[in-house]
């Protein structure tokens, strides 16, 4: 008997075995590596009922590390199949199991003894699943097996095999899982304010049609369009369930006409004060994906670089005057489309704040954005390509560059991003590496403005300098596994990384 199953033909199946008075027990979770652990809870699950029904985790939906899942999909599936105890395997793809409790309406839920006490569930998902499971009557049951995990003996089986598991050996050495939790909940009191152009990412997925007949053109035709909120909109996003207050100062295009959108997609403890640029759109950014393999084919950026107009300008530097000693903490991220004048960051550096810095050059201000408008900030986040660009030198090595832009900018602290190399920190003379820690890059966009947010949230606190890698590095690598900004960091998701991660 096959033992995986669809899940189009799941609901007959269950209905089928319902007919006949079977009671049906559902088990799901990852299962990455079957252990005894594992074994053991199912026997005792299958006791509670007829039918044992163990669902998986797809694995664009398994949040626990770089390295998870080792085992795709089908392979965990195949495994759990091969169990005598297991009556049906199928595949859950969702973040939770509220979706398949829906569809198999099952007499009892089991999970194991870790989830005697639901705090224990960083997640918070449990609760809701439980609220689901008891609107179609079923049953939720914690087994008393001894607990195994397979989280501990993935990090054993790759202990110092590659670069990030040698990070990881240094973190774990350094720190407990109970510490970096604790610094991570340490962000809540923080009030921060961004200061940074808004930007809207639009992207249309097109199906590619080839060689236009008449010209070297490439036809694509358009299949879907979505937006996603990119430059301080997102960071500000990223930032939102970290801390409980964040204010932004941006502008917007004259006519106002992507505010609804925008204040609608912001997350609702975010306080945005925006005016309103004369004589230009708010800025977006169209890219052309090639929808098979989601390759940019072409970009079109609708904006105005130009600087602020008088007025403009001293709208703007009334507001940010007014908001500074309300917050904590600012995060400049200047993206060189007119925002930051002179007059405005002199503001910031007179203030003496705590501030970090962000200073990006793209296609459009590749010839003219410079990154020597601030001073004395905590820290700063560059690419290295754009580091090289200010000193137009691409010969010396990157961390001489970093040294360089430390005593030109008088900053303690800067870090270096480098694609797939990782992260660079150069803290006065000490200097600290961490490799890039993921395996599926779907989109590079947005990943430095995520490390920005969540190492500024460090810095503020004082973290040791591995610590604050280490969760600015977890942060790029969720954002670069999704189209652009699609997906924002989120607490809950760190912290489970955190607790998978580390012992």
């Amino acid at each position: 008997m096959n033992k995986i199953i669809s899940s189009e033909d799941l609901s007959n199946k269950i209905q089928s075995l319902k007919n006949k008075k079977k009671r049906i027990v559902l088990c799901h979770g990852v299962f990455d590596i079957i252990h005894a652990g594992h074994i053991s809870h199912f026997k005792s699950a299958k006791k509670f009922g007829d039918i044992l029904i163990v669902s998986v985790t797809s694995d664009k939906f398994v949040n626990k590390g770089f390295n998870r899942p080792m085992f795709e999909l089908n392979k965990r599936k195949k495994i759990l199949s091969e169990l005598s105890v297991v009556d049906y395997v199928c595949d859950s793809d969702s973040k939770d199991a509220i979706s398949i409790i829906e569809k198999i309406k099952p007499n009892f839920y089991c999970k194991g003894p870790d989830y005697k006490k639901f705090d224990n569930d960083i997640t918070n998902k449990i609760r809701k699943e439980i609220k689901i499971l008891k609107k179609f009557g079923g049953k939720f049951k914690v087994t008393e097996d001894q607990t195994f995990s397979s989280s501990k003996i993935i990090n054993m089986l790759n202990k110092g095999n590659t670069l990030n598991d040698k990070f990881l050996l240094k973190i774990n050495k350094k720190f407990s899982k109970n510490f970096v939790s604790e610094a991570v909940k340490s962000f809540n009191d923080l009030k921060v304010l961004v200061i940074g152009e808004s930007i809207l990412d639009e992207y249309t997925y097109c199906e590619t049609l080839g060689k236009s007949g008449k010209e070297p053109v490439l036809t694509m035709k358009p299949l879907s369009t979505e937006r996603y909120l990119g430059g301080s909109l997102a960071i500000c996003n990223h930032l939102s369930s970290f801390c409980k207050k964040i204010s932004l100062v941006s502008y917007l295009g004259e006519d106002g006409s992507e505010e609804s959108f925008i204040k609608k997609n912001l997350k609702l403890n975010i306080k945005p004060f925006f005016i309103k640029k004369k004589n230009s759109p708010t800025i977006l950014k169209k890219r052309f994906i090639e929808s098979v393999d989601n390759i940019k084919t072409l970009g079109v950026y609708s904006l105005n670089d130009d600087q602020l107009d008088k007025k403009n300008e001293n709208d703007l530097y009334k507001i940010i005057k007014k908001q500074i000693p309300l917050h904590d903490l600012i995060i400049v991220c200047d993206y060189g489309h007119g925002l930051i004048s002179n007059k405005i960051s002199n503001l910031v550096v007179k203030s003496r704040k705590f501030y970090t810095y962000n200073s990006q050059i793209n296609s459009s201000n590749y010839s003219h954005h410079r990154l020597d408008k601030f001073v004395n900030m905590k820290a700063i986040v560059i690419n290295a390509n754009e580091l090289k660009h200010e000193f137009r030198d691409n010969s010396s090595s990157i961390i001489l560059l970093g040294k360089k832009l430390q005593k030109k900018l008088k900053t303690k602290t800067i870090i270096i991003t480098q694609g797939k190399d990782g992260v660079i920190l150069i803290n006065k003379n000490k200097i600290f590496h961490a490799p890039a820690f993921t395996k599926n890059v779907v989109d590079k966009i947005g990943a430095g403005d995520a490390l920005l947010a969540i190492t500024s949230l460090c810095f503020k606190k004082n973290h040791d300098e591995l610590l604050t890698l280490y969760l600015g590095s977890v942060a790029a690598a969720h954002v670069v596994e999704n189209m652009s900004n699609s997906s924002s960091i989120d607490k809950e998701k760190i912290l489970k990384i955190v607790s998978h991660q580390l012992m």
